[in-house]
């Protein structure tokens, strides 16, 4: 995950060191078996020493599981959550927002 984070980070770019929220997506192509803990517990690990300094930092987390036949609608999207939605391949969706207070 750490990997992909490069093609959305700025060249040089330093560590957040501040409050932190995420929102993660997740869209499989299949039913999974799995906890969506350990899904958010993993993308934390993958941005500390990386995007956030510590992931003590992130206060907030609003995360689901997207069954492959569920109709999803947005109130409002992004041309990188339209992309995970329509995707064919598996894709977790994850913003990174540098306060907590985000209204999503």
């Amino acid at each position: 995950m750490k990997e992909a984070s490069y093609a959305a980070l700025p060249e040089g770019h330093f560590w957040y060191e501040g409050p932190a929220s995420l929102v993660i997506y997740y869209f499989p192509v299949v039913d999974i078996q799995g906890d969506l803990d350990n899904l958010i517990k993993l993308i934390q690990d993958a941005l500390k020493a990386h995007v956030i300094k510590d992931d003590k930092q992130i206060e907030r987390v609003v995360a689901q599981i997207f069954s492959p036949d569920a109709t999803i609608v947005f109130r409002t999207s992004t041309p990188a959550l339209e992309s995970a939605i329509m995707s064919d391949e598996p894709v977790v969706y994850i913003r990174f927002c540098d306060h907590s207070r985000e209204d999503f």
